[in-house]
């Protein structure tokens, strides 16, 4: 189902809002986050398996999930907390980017290979 949010349109898969980011709002428009940050892993994350807090990735984004859904597998914190990670059944997104995130992202990129197979 396809869901119009103001001029963004969504699949609605996960339950939440999307808006700009806060330090985007505090800043300019067109400002982004861009670079390493640190996320807080939600435990029993199967995405996440074997990564925890503190573990770094690669971000290049300018909206922000809201953090507080049940599907939200990793927080992290740019000017306000949002889900850096989501995962909802067999659905799973990040805000970062795990081919551009070293070691972590392979091991990330492993445990979603991980998941298809079981599957």
């Amino acid at each position: 189902m396809l869901r119009r949010v103001g001029l963004i349109l969504s699949l609605a898969l996960i339950v939440g809002t999307v808006a700009a980011s806060a330090a985007q709002s505090r800043t300019h428009a067109s400002d982004i986050n861009i670079g390493w940050d640190e996320v807080v892993v939600r435990p029993g994350s199967r995405l996440l398996a074997g990564l925890g807090d503190g573990t770094r990735f690669y971000f290049v984004h300018s909206y922000a999930p809201e953090p507080d859904s049940d599907a939200v597998a990793a927080v992290c914190d740019y000017g306000g907390r949002f889900a850096a990670a989501v995962e909802h059944g067999n659905l799973f997104g990040t805000q970062f980017h795990p081919e551009k995130s070293g070691e972590a992202g392979l091991t990330l990129l492993a445990n979603f290979v991980n998941e298809v197979r079981a599957a």
